[in-house]
């Protein structure tokens, strides 16, 4: 009992830091964003005397420093301010006005996840290699490589405008909810899918398996009493992880399908002469797609490559030192970025430089390192403990050396792995920074973009959103493709098998 009471305090104290930090790094992106926030809520015709005025009341006239403590004290006694636009509504009412909804949908979206992935990822884990394993990674994989912003106006063209049979958006009963929660709930269901079905093959190696089949129980009853019980513990794990995700990805889901939550406060048919159709403006829709690939590719390399760059540096000196290094690089610094929502970081960054090519690879880059430090540290950590680094070590060989000639080469694959998904997850950022509108900006093509402009030809025009639709599911299927087949090539135990 004492040492639970410990590990709790530790955790505690170790969390204080990190809460900080975030507070922080809400203050400054309010401060650092362009523009006036009170001359944009008095308007263009407001008097010079109207924004001092407001400004004084609001304390904003203040010293930076001293604003700093100000919204500290707020933070701690629950007081957010008041609205700029509305100054009688308090921004605390407002949240939790609207953070019922957002939780609600980020629920169920787990909900259908779970439904979804749990006997999809069992049926998968017991016939591994056969029909219906192939079957299932085929689904998890369309399910990672289908982002929202696709699948939700893709299921409100066929189930609300097509069959008539859901609503289209709002929040007025449990029918308005299945859509919004489908398209939350696909994403995770395929990550977990995954998961289970590796946890599944897992312990269905263990000897205690191999009892209870000797016991006489049946099939069914060792995977789901046995196997799956201990199988869920990793996946439990992930959902909690994932759970904060959910919440931060609301912000496009509760865009689309118009739901009251916090993410609401942030035409020629295709022909001979043109396969995918012309859009609004007359564009020849197929030369937007193949423009939009050059835009992606461009985005997904760089981003990979400056996370992967920054990720292995920083996680391989943490790994190796340990120490206070390690403490100040993984207990603080990690978690710091994993507690903040990275694609707020990443809007509020792109807002602060400007929407353009460069500055989103420069925002993606920033918020991508963390999964990559990470990876590389857990690696060090282990091949550092082999027998050639200590005797490197024992012959003089310098640090330098030790990590740079000794240890990173026998670190390295997985991260060429999660480099590969990395360049999946590059390519669905960009794109939905620019469905928001903060990435590539119009005339440019991006995917992103012309989706975001295919909503308001749904009825009459679906082909705006089918095609760039599909080329970027099939563009992020192709890297998961790619990074499945080097983890199981670069995997000694698959190696084994073959």
């Amino acid at each position: 009992m004492r040492n639970l009471i410990i590990s709790l305090t530790k955790r505690f104290l170790l969390v204080m830091p990190v809460i900080w930090a975030v507070v922080t790094m809400v203050f400054l992106l309010i401060h650092i964003v362009p523009g006036d926030p009170v001359r944009n809520a008095l308007g263009d015709n407001a008097t010079a005397e109207q924004v001092m005025e407001l400004k004084h009341k609001l304390g904003l006239d203040l010293p930076l420093s001293s604003q700093y403590i100000n919204y500290w004290r707020g933070v701690v006694k629950g007081d957010l301010g008041v609205s700029l636009v509305n100054p009688s509504d308090r921004v605390l009412d407002k949240i939790l006005v609207r953070y019922p909804a957002t939780l609600e949908l980020a629920i169920a979206g787990l909900v259908v996840a779970l439904l979804i992935s749990i006997p999809l990822g069992v049926t998968a884990g017991v016939n591994q290699g056969r029909l219906l394993d192939n079957l299932a990674s085929v689904i998890a994989l369309l399910g990672i490589s289908t982002p929202g912003f696709v699948l939700g106006p893709l299921m409100i063209y066929v189930f609300a405008i097509k069959l008539d049979l859901l609503p289209v958006s709002g929040r007025y009963g449990p029918e308005y909810l299945i859509l919004p929660a489908v398209t939350m709930g696909a994403a995770l269901a395929a990550i977990l899918t995954r998961m289970v079905r590796s946890s599944v093959i897992e312990e269905l190696n263990e000897d205690y398996v191999r009892t209870a089949r000797a016991k006489g129980l049946s099939e069914r009853q060792v995977i789901y009493k046995h196997v799956l019980k201990n199988g869920l513990i990793p996946v439990v794990t992930i959902i909690g992880l994932q759970f904060g995700v959910l919440l931060a990805g609301a912000i496009i889901t509760e865009i689309i399908f118009s739901w009251p939550g916090l993410g609401r406060l942030t035409r020629l048919k295709p022909a001979w002469e043109h396969p995918f159709g012309l859009d609004d403006l007359g564009r020849d829709v197929l030369s937007r797609v193949i423009y939009g690939a050059r835009i992606s590719m461009q985005v997904g390399v760089m981003v990979v490559l400056i996370s992967a760059l920054i990720g292995m540096i920083i996680g391989s000196v943490s790994g190796y030192y340990g120490g206070w290094i390690d403490r100040i690089f993984s207990g603080f610094l990690f978690n710091v970025f994993l507690a903040f929502p990275s694609i707020l970081l990443a809007i509020a960054m792109v807002a602060f430089l400007g929407p353009s090519i460069r500055n989103l690879i420069l925002a993606l880059s920033v918020i991508g390192w963390v999964g990559y430090a990470r990876l590389i540290r857990g690696q060090v950590l282990k091949v550092r403990e082999f027998d050639y680094v200590t005797a490197a070590r024992a012959l003089g060989a310098s640090d330098f050396r030790i990590l740079f000639r000794h240890i990173l080469p026998n670190a390295i694959q997985p991260l060429i792995v999660q480099a590969s998904l990395g360049m999946a997850g590059a390519v669905l950022s960009e794109a939905s920074l620019s469905f928001l509108g903060l990435g590539v900006q119009p005339p440019t093509s991006s995917w992103g973009v012309m989706l975001n402009d295919a909503r308001s030809y749904l009825n009459v025009a679906p082909h705006l959103l089918i095609f760039p639709g599909i080329a970027v599911m099939l563009t992020v299927l192709a890297f998961n493709f790619v990074g499945d087949g080097l983890r199981e090539w670069l995997d000694p135990k698959q190696n084994r098998s073959n």
